[in-house]
């Protein structure tokens, strides 16, 4: 049932990004904004793009226009298909060991033999 909510809300989603895409006026280009958001504040922290770049399948708002309206996935960035129906898929998310120690390098003593000194 999740799934099937899910997969409707990004069909929704895409064809609002290409309704949208396809209404630009002619002098706004995609991703640009007419009246910039300088100075104002949410009241929310806002996150940084070195920790969202973190995410192997972060895509900028900006590459998310361009790809709409362009026509094409998301995803693998090849035409013919919306990211919803992406066959590849996104990358792997990096998964963290938190339980297992990571390995490092033990460094040994020398051996000596001894050599009849007492």
């Amino acid at each position: 049932m999740l799934l099937e909510l899910q997969n409707a809300a990004l069909v929704i989603n895409n064809t609002l990004q290409e309704e949208c895409a396809s209404h630009l006026p002619k002098g706004i280009k995609p991703g640009s904004s007419s009246t910039p958001n300088r100075g104002t504040s949410t009241g929310q922290p806002a996150m940084t793009l070195k920790k969202l770049s973190n995410n192997p399948n972060f895509v900028l708002e900006e590459e998310h226009n361009r790809c709409c309206a362009k026509g094409t996935c998301i995803k693998c960035r090849k035409m013919g298909h919306k990211f919803a129906e992406c066959h590849t898929g996104w990358k792997a998310t990096p998964k963290e060991d938190k339980g297992k120690p990571k390995e490092t390098a033990k460094i040994g003593k020398e051996f000596r033999p001894n050599l009849g000194k007492d």
